[in-house]
């Protein structure tokens, strides 16, 4: 998903740089990344609600980023709940 900006984006919830934008561009796949720019309002290219389609295990990772931890047959809704839930409050 690509992302629209100028310089470098904070991730005060990590301490570090969460992305630097080259030439007014950023493009990445991961889902942590993807809804904090998203929720921080950057423009994009890509409407769509940025877990829909993910795979279980990207899921996890993305819940993995937020210190999330999903028992064995949490389904699909319940984690990208989750994980909204977590950047939304980070």
């Amino acid at each position: 998903m690509k992302f629209y900006g100028r310089g470098i984006v904070w991730d005060a919830k990590n301490g570090r740089r969460l992305v630097k934008f080259e030439n007014g561009v950023y493009e990445t796949d991961k889902p942590y990344i993807i809804a904090e720019l998203t929720r921080l309002g950057y423009k994009h290219d890509e409407a769509k609600e940025p877990y829909a389609g993910k795979k279980v295990s990207e899921l996890r990772e993305a819940g993995k980023e937020l210190g999330l931890t999903f028992p064995v047959g949490t389904t699909k809704a319940d984690m990208i709940a989750a994980i909204e839930e977590g950047t939304n409050n980070g």
